[in-house]
């Protein structure tokens, strides 16, 4: 019955994972042929990028073998992306950083959807570590 509800729960929030790729794309789309970040933040956003889809292909790796040492690793993995998350959201409210208004919003919210990513990534794999250990995610065994 866990490995029945998890399945249906994780699909949608698969369905939320391509949905929010859809956004990241979209926005490039509207961008081009200019770069969909300002320059000054285009670091933070190639680590950001690479992370998420380390994510996805870490989430494809617990669906085929859902072992304990993944769900680790995915939580530490979605832990780095909110701090480059937040770094991002400093440098454009960062008068220094030289991003236009436009810019800023541009970044926050392709900074939200790789964050949001990842956070459904986690969520999948917290619910299929439940299905293995039978644990519930986020609470102590006390």
């Amino acid at each position: 019955m866990r490995l029945v509800v998890t399945s249906i729960q994780a699909t949608e929030k698969i369905e939320r994972m391509g949905d929010l790729a859809r956004h990241v794309a979209a926005l490039a789309r509207r961008q081009h042929p200019a770069c969909a970040v300002a320059a000054a933040l285009s670091g933070p956003f190639a680590e950001m990028g690479r992370l998420a889809v380390a994510a996805g292909y870490r989430l494809q790796e617990i669906i085929a073998a859902p072992i304990e040492v993944h769900f680790v690793e995915q939580d530490r993995a979605d832990d780095r992306i909110d701090e480059v998350h937040r770094e991002i959201l400093d440098a454009v409210q960062d008068p220094a950083s030289g991003c236009s208004v436009r810019d800023g919003v541009d970044a926050a919210l392709l900074a939200r959807f790789f964050e949001r990513f990842a956070d459904q990534a986690v969520s999948v794999t917290r619910r299929l570590d439940y299905v293995v250990t039978g644990a519930v995610p986020g609470r102590s065994s006390s």
